[in-house]
């Protein structure tokens, strides 16, 4: 249908209707129609366009002209309806804003968001961006929970919470379990509940722990509860609690301190089975080698002599056993301590050769001591056993060694300021170990085989007790052996070096511009040699055999003296000492034997050799006897280390004391009765600590000597009832202890007791006149009233004069302080300090043989130690000041002249 404007310009230009009338009209004209389709059906498609624009502008029209017929009243509504909208999306851009700053998790400004806050899709965006993260959130932290309620569910510890009515509101499976297992009728939670303590973990807000023993169960049980305060800011307070069932635990503690009682009870009847098996052993021992001693002073023929000394020899190794068996359970039982004094190694290693010299000699053997370069003379051990350790090791090797040699050597490793480190060295040439025994050989009663008992004696103890005692001193020992080859037994030992002697050279005699040359078959014995003469300063020469050694003489110019071993194969040391002699300007020879036979002195001496050494011979001693005789007129620089010969037993000691002795045992009695007359002593017997107590308080004795174990009263009661009577009269009678205990602990004991002094079963003739000589009056009287015993002083320290003087030395200085602290104490009524200070003053004084001055410091550490103010004390205080001033005087008099 064709527009009414456009069928009227058709009608008023071409006089027809349609734009298909005008297609028709023209196609008429056209002389090819077909050619002039497409013009025709452009102007048909022209026409309708123009038809369709006459229809769009009639829209135009009515809609202009409705607009201008709309009212005021419609636009005020369509106005109101706008705003009603924008209203309303402002307030959906506000709550949208709102949600998004609450999902943000520091409520951010809007310029922290950083978009624009009146974009509804940004904004939109933004929230649906928080609601995704807070969703992951939330489910992070569903998953942490479950985790948690995981982790507190499997605890075996019950967990739960208590508002502040106490109400409990949430628990893990543990407290559960409990709850169901221990509730009674009344209330499932009974058990937990705890309202005192509940009320002080609200108060304080600190851990509140407490026990429970719920005894209404078949099977009681003991639970321990925890409770502490639990806050956080904005959120509820609320107790956190803890329940634990501490019923096995509590049986354990008392299973563990049963055991703990049955060990220590095991280990307290140990050690009294010790000290008994110790007592009942030893008592009779006494006796035996007491008894045997007396008869060997005695007019014997030589078949009675060999039987006794064989006696003897038999006592001494039976005492041997008993005191490896005593060391090893003392050892087991710990209660073996280890000392720490100043001793000289050099003169305990030459002494300990010297005495298992003769052994090794009868058997054959080269017996050799070597003391490594730098080794230092005095240092800070445990002597006592550090002895034992090596003569055992040294003894086995010589036991187990048919020929050939065993050293004993030492040498440093390490070496400090104030300490250093040493090795031991024990090899032999014997018999060896096995590969497969040497990882046993430490082990207690355990030998190379079951034949070696048999065949050499011996418990097994020996190693493992040394072993341990070097573990004890802080050491090490291991073992390297062949069988058939020998055997070395290492000891790496920590020493601390003496500060008065650290740098003490042994070796002060030099040989420069000397020649010694050294005859000896034995190549470690040369290198021995060598090393102790090299460290003089000589010069060395050395030969292996006499044949080769008198040709050099014949040759060469004389050396200034000649080493000359006695026991060469081939030509002997005596045939070729005689072979030099024929020279008439032929050196001083000095003669290195492995015998001290009479005849080989008596032969040397007729050979004309100018010493006569017998092995080991160490550095200070060899040096000493080349310097003595190449310089004749001057004197030695080194103070003998050769011991005085021992007193014969009948020799009367310088005064003879009035003597009581405690002791029950009649074999004991007769015994002392016997030792003490010989030694021109008087003596008395008290058969039980009552007597003895009683003989006391009416007689004056100069010494007791005092069993422990007695009848009626022990040594200890009866020291200590006595040592109170003492109080009054300032006087102190000396109380040695004569026992056959040996336990750690013994000596201590006595002394605490009031005891001066200790002897062990069996006693030696030799420690029973050193302890005499302790009390005997000096022949030298340095003051009116108080002396210096110093010769016994010097026996203490084995002649060491030198550690002596220093140890006086420090006296005087250290002294004057001691007792000003003493007098303190005592004016304080401080009497436990005051009891120490006199115990460390006696001790002191007893150091220099000041026996009478260090009796007035026993007497005052007896009298604080009852911890009461006596009425003399003040004249015990002026008795000990003056003592100690008289002291001070004889030992500034020794320093002088020393």
């Amino acid at each position: 249908m064709t527009h009414p404007l456009l069928s009227r310009q058709l009608r008023r230009n071409f006089g027809i209707n349609e734009t298909e009338e005008l297609v028709a009209a023209l196609s008429k004209l056209m002389p090819d129609p077909q050619a002039c389709a497409p013009l025709l059906q452009s102007l048909e498609n022209f026409c309708q366009a123009i038809d369709q624009s006459y229809i769009q502008y009639d829209r135009d029209i009515a809609i202009r002209t409705h607009s201008m017929e709309v009212s005021s009243a419609e636009l005020l509504a369509a106005n109101d309806s706008l705003t009603a909208k924008a209203t309303q999306q402002e307030e959906v851009l506000t709550h949208i804003r709102n949600t998004l700053n609450h999902l943000s998790p520091e409520e951010p400004t809007d310029q922290q968001l950083n978009i624009n806050i009146n974009d509804l899709p940004v904004l939109t965006a933004r929230l649906e961006e928080l609601t995704q993260n807070r969703y992951l959130t939330q489910i992070a932290l569903e998953q942490q929970q479950a985790l948690t309620s995981l982790i507190m569910n499997r605890l075996p510890i019950a967990i739960f919470l208590q508002d502040k009515e106490g109400n409990i509101f949430h628990w893990n499976n543990q407290f559960d379990r409990f709850a169901n297992e221990w509730s009674n009728q009344n209330d499932k939670f009974a058990w937990a509940k705890n309202p005192k303590d509940e009320t002080r973990a609200w108060q304080t807000g600190q851990l509140i722990i407490s026990e429970c023993y719920l005894d209404h169960l078949a099977l009681p049980v003991h639970v321990q509860l925890s409770r502490i305060l639990v806050s956080t800011p904005g959120h509820p307070e609320f107790l956190l609690n803890f329940a634990i069932d501490i019923t096995d635990q509590l049986i354990a503690e008392e299973a563990m301190i049963r055991a703990k009682e049955s060990a220590e009870n095991s280990n307290r009847a140990k050690s009294e089975f010790l000290a008994n098996m110790s007592h009942e052993i030893r008592t009779p021992m006494n006796g035996i080698m007491g008894m045997t001693e007396l008869v060997l002073d005695t007019d014997l023929n030589p078949e009675q002599k060999e039987y006794l000394s064989l006696v003897k020899t038999s006592a001494d190794s039976l005492l041997t056993i008993i005191n490896d068996i005593l060391d090893f359970s003392k050892i087991e039982a710990g209660k073996l301590d280890i000392e720490t004094i100043t001793f000289d190694l050099h003169k305990l290693m030459s002494e300990l050769a010297k005495t298992v010299a003769l052994n090794a000699h009868q058997k054959g053997l080269e017996l050799l001591c070597d003391i490594g370069e730098g080794v230092p003379r005095f240092v800070k051990g445990d002597p006592v056993r550090l002895r034992q350790v090596l003569l055992n090791l040294v003894g086995n090797a010589i036991k187990f060694t048919h020929e050939g040699e065993v050293l004993l050597g030492v040498k440093v490793i390490q070496q400090g300021k104030q300490e250093c480190l040493l090795t031991f060295n024990i090899e032999d040439t014997g018999i060896g170990i096995s590969p497969e025994k040497q990882a046993h050989i430490f082990e207690a009663f355990t030998q190379e085989d079951t034949s070696t008992t048999r065949k050499y004696g011996g418990t097994g103890l020996g190693l493992t007790i040394s072993s341990r005692l070097v573990t004890l001193m802080q050491g090490k020992m291991e073992l390297r052996s062949t069988p058939g080859i020998g055997t070395v037994f290492d000891i790496t030992l920590p020493l601390t070096l003496a500060d008065a002697f650290a740098s003490n050279d042994p070796i002060k005699l030099q040989l420069h511009h000397h020649t010694i040359l050294v005859i000896d078959d034995n190549p470690t014995n040369r290198r021995i040699v060598e090393g102790m003469l090299q460290l003089s300063g000589a010069k060395v020469i050395m030969f292996d055999n006499g044949p080769a050694a008198i040709t050099y003489l014949n040759t060469q110019p004389a050396p200034s003296a000649i080493l000359l071993d006695g026991m060469m194969p081939t030509m002997d040391g005596f045939e070729t000492a005689a072979h030099i002699m024929g020279n008439p300007h032929h050196p001083p020879i000095i003669m290195l034997t492995s015998t001290d036979r009479k005849e080989d002195q008596q032969k040397a001496i007729e050979i004309g050799v100018a010493a006569y050494l017998v092995k080991p011979v160490t550095g200070m001693e060899l040096i000493q006897t080349i310097y003595g005789i190449l310089h004749p007129n001057q004197e030695n620089a080194t103070e003998e280390e050769n011991s005085a010969p021992a007193t014969p037993i009948n020799t009367p000691q310088k005064k003879a004391f009035k003597i009581l002795l405690a002791e029950d045992n009649p074999v004991n009695q007769q015994l002392a009765i016997r030792l003490f007359e010989k030694l021109g002593h008087q003596i008395s017997i008290a058969e039980d600590g009552r007597t003895a107590l009683t003989r006391l308080q009416e007689e004056s004795f100069d010494l007791v000597f005092m069993d422990v174990l007695m009848p009626e009263l022990d040594g200890i009661e009866v020291t200590e009832q006595f040592r109170q009577t003492e109080l009054n009269t300032g006087h102190h009678t000396p109380i040695i202890a004569m026992t056959a205990h040996a336990m750690q602990g013994d000596k201590e004991r006595c002394l605490e007791a009031g005891m001066d002094d200790y002897l062990s079963k069996p006693i030696r003739i030799d420690d029973l006149k050193q302890v005499l000589a302790q009390y005997e009056p000096a022949e030298e009287v340095e003051s009116e009233h108080y002396q210096l015993d110093w010769d016994a002083a010097l026996d203490r320290l084995d002649g060491e004069e030198e550690l002596l003087l220093e140890l006086a030395n420090i006296f005087v200085k250290e002294a004057p302080i001691q007792f000003e602290r003493l007098r303190k104490a005592v004016e304080q009524e401080n009497f436990p300090v005051a009891s120490r200070e006199a115990h460390s003053i006696k001790g002191s004084l007893l150091n220099f043989g000041a026996n009478r001055a260090s009796h007035k410091a026993e007497a005052m550490e007896i009298l604080c130690r009852a911890g009461q103010n006596h009425a003399d004390i003040q004249k015990f205080l002026e008795d000990i000041r003056h003592a100690l001033d008289q002291t001070y005087i004889s030992l500034q008099i020794k320093l002088q002249t020393k």
